[in-house]
């Protein structure tokens, strides 16, 4: 892991920068296995594994409370359980935390945010990655499978998503989830339709909030996606323009 290969307890104001973290499995770009309470915490390094579990922060998280997290590493995994934020989540809770990098894994259960999620409440998250696995279920841009009693709220994701079957824009594949005010952007993901979340437009995603958000916690509109204000008291600024490759000759896609 980045920091830590094993935490049990309270880790607060604490982030890694840059750098690429590799193990056979739990691999994280802060912590390789968590449990406890994790508050005000980043990464920014990749993050790669030939097996499961990994994570742009944790490998995996077992009931702990996760808050004020973010990561924006590359995640790459060989097998499953992958996720831009937390590969594998075992009854936390979680709130107040995105995820913006590619996520690729060979096997099942993957997400932009988190790859495998059960019990607990997750609200007030994001992914913008774009996620790509070779997985025969669970390929999600939010999340890539859900189960028992997990509850998901004010939540989205963007990122383009690319599996197998179980393939969602906001969930990959869930049983006796509950999913509310929870969306994802139906032009950028390339997912037309789905059974969990609701789909919205681009322009309908930037235009104003999604229904549901709450304003004291999120800013958004006016062209830009939903934000969370605690992570830019500031506001924050679109910028437009043309994307270059070879050196810039040709337009990218």
């Amino acid at each position: 892991a980045g920091l830590f290969g094993w935490s049990q307890g309270t880790v607060r104001d604490i982030g890694t920068v840059g750098g690429t973290v590799a193990a056979q499995s739990h691999a994280g770009g802060l912590i390789g296995r968590a449990r406890g309470t994790v508050t005000n915490a980043y990464a920014t390094g990749a993050v790669t594994t030939i097996g499961h579990y990994a994570g742009g922060l944790f490998g995996s998280n077992a009931s702990g409370t996760i808050s004020n997290a973010f990561a924006t590493g590359t995640v790459t995994a060989g097998g499953g359980h992958a996720g831009g934020l937390i590969g594998r989540d075992d009854g936390g809770t979680i709130s107040s935390a995105f995820a913006t990098g590619t996520v690729t894994a060979g096997g099942s259960a993957v997400g932009g945010l988190i790859g495998f999620t059960t019990q607990g409440i997750i609200n007030n998250v994001y992914a913008t990655g774009a996620v790509i696995s070779n997985g025969t279920y669970g390929v999600g841009g939010l999340i890539g499978h859900s189960l028992e009693s997990r509850f998901i709220g004010q939540a989205y994701a963007t990122g383009v998503v690319i599996g197998g079957s179980g393939t969602g824009g906001l969930i990959g594949s869930s049983v006796a989830s509950a999913i509310l005010d929870a969306y994802w952007d139906t032009d950028t993901s390339g997912i037309a339709t789905g059974f969990f979340g609701t789909g919205m437009t681009t322009a309908q995603m930037t235009t104003s909030l999604p229904g549901g958000f709450d304003s004291s916690v999120w800013g958004g509109g006016g062209g830009l996606y939903p934000y969370l204000k605690r992570f830019f008291p500031d506001g924050v600024q679109a910028v437009s323009g043309t994307v270059y490759q070879d050196a810039g000759t040709t337009v990218a896609a």
